[in-house]
């Protein structure tokens, strides 16, 4: 395959359609890339420039981040992290079955935080059929290693039933793992890990009920736009 084909094929892979592609400059790259990082790098997503404070899932501006992400990813197809940020952006998007595209090759190139977020497509089967053994399957190749926001949703899993037998055991265990985990992520200001130490106050999960400490971790999460926040600060309002 010549240089001018492959480079066809990937340009088609990324955006869903043939068509050829000028080269990329290296200024034009960079600024790609940065535009990416700065619109859709995940706040939950240690390997991301240390300068860079990470966009939570539901705050992505999925208009500016989806473009910029395609042009980074064009300059760039075995980056793993920018292949990840664009199928980040365009399941934030509801643009599930290219999403799934993207960050099935993330994870192939190594991207974990693109392994969590397959997890979830086939948690919820948005792309895919859903397929609890799978998402957990995922979940719990990227807790392994270390990732809080899959240990979270693999002791959800383990406590729920699904995709295996429930284990209110192991997902304690998971949960615990979790709320150590995040500790560290909440001293970078992330607005996921907010949200998602509110929710273990709020229920118990991983240690002791605090509905006043899960109150200011909404709060906080909430005043940075993460709608799920609001939801939990309405829940824990009257308690």
């Amino acid at each position: 395959m010549t240089r001018r084909a492959l480079r066809t094929t990937i340009v088609a892979s990324l955006t869903g359609f043939a068509v050829m592609s000028p080269p990329v400059h290296a200024q034009d790259a960079a600024r790609a890339i940065a535009e990416c990082d700065r619109l859709a790098a995940s706040d939950l997503d240690r390997g991301r420039p240390a300068n860079v404070p990470g966009v939570a899932f539901f705050l992505i501006d999925t208009k500016a981040a989806i473009p910029a992400c395609t042009s980074a990813a064009i300059a760039q197809p075995t980056n793993a992290r920018l292949r990840f940020q664009l199928g980040h952006a365009l399941a934030a998007d509801k643009q599930y079955q290219r999403a799934f595209t993207e960050l099935t090759e993330a994870a192939r190139l190594g991207s974990l935080p693109a392994t969590v977020s397959l997890g979830g497509l086939n948690r919820d089967g948005n792309g895919v059929p859903q397929n609890f053994e799978e998402a957990r399957k995922q979940y719990e190749k990227a807790a392994k290693v270390g990732l809080p926001v899959a240990m979270f949703f693999l002791a959800q899993l383990n406590r729920e039933g699904k995709g295996g037998p429930a284990n209110d055991a192991l997902a304690d265990h998971w949960f615990k793992q979790a709320r150590i985990a995040f500790s560290e992520d909440l001293k970078l200001g992330s607005i996921s890990a907010m949200h998602i130490m509110g929710v273990m106050n709020e229920f118990g999960w991983g240690g002791p009920k605090d509905i006043g400490e899960a109150r200011k971790l909404f709060t906080q999460a909430a005043a940075k736009g993460h709608p799920l926040s609001k939801q939990g600060l309405q829940r824990v309002g009257s308690q």
